[in-house]
């Protein structure tokens, strides 16, 4: 997510954090080397995407409490306004269910579509299982 060719770990704490373990570190970390207090984060699932937006920095989408998925982007901390290697500190796309569906999954996909960056679909399931069909929402270029 920063960058530097290593591999980073993103874990979170149920409604409250998140945490970044960036892979640069020569030791193995007993803190994370950056954590987020965030409103966004909620039932603990977070989904691997992959760079979506082109600046070569994998971004991840956390699952929030308020059925909804939030799109947090990769920081490699060069910025004035991202100074933190690892995750950007707030959200910068959101996607919220349907009012028909129960469940929402997320993921990074391939680039269909040539643009040079990964996609990302969100899967919603029906209200109730075996009744009514469920859907897929492609997103691109965010």
């Amino acid at each position: 997510m920063d960058g530097d060719g290593f591999d980073d770990l993103v874990f979170g704490e149920r409604y409250k954090k998140l945490h970044v373990f960036r892979g640069a570190s020569p030791a193995r970390a007993s803190a994370p080397d950056q954590t987020l207090v965030t409103p966004f984060f909620g039932d603990g699932l977070i989904a691997a995407l992959g760079d979506v937006d082109g600046d070569g920095l994998a971004d991840i989408a956390v699952e929030g409490s308020a059925d909804a998925w939030y799109l947090f982007r990769g920081s490699s901390g060069l910025s004035p306004a991202h100074p933190v290697p690892g995750l950007r500190s707030s959200p910068s796309w959101t996607y919220r269910r349907s009012d028909t569906a129960y469940s929402l999954q997320v993921g990074g996909v391939g680039d269909p579509n040539g643009d040079g960056t990964r996609e990302v679909l969100v899967g919603e399931y029906p209200s109730k299982l075996g009744q009514g069909t469920g859907s897929v929402v492609g997103f691109y270029s965010l």
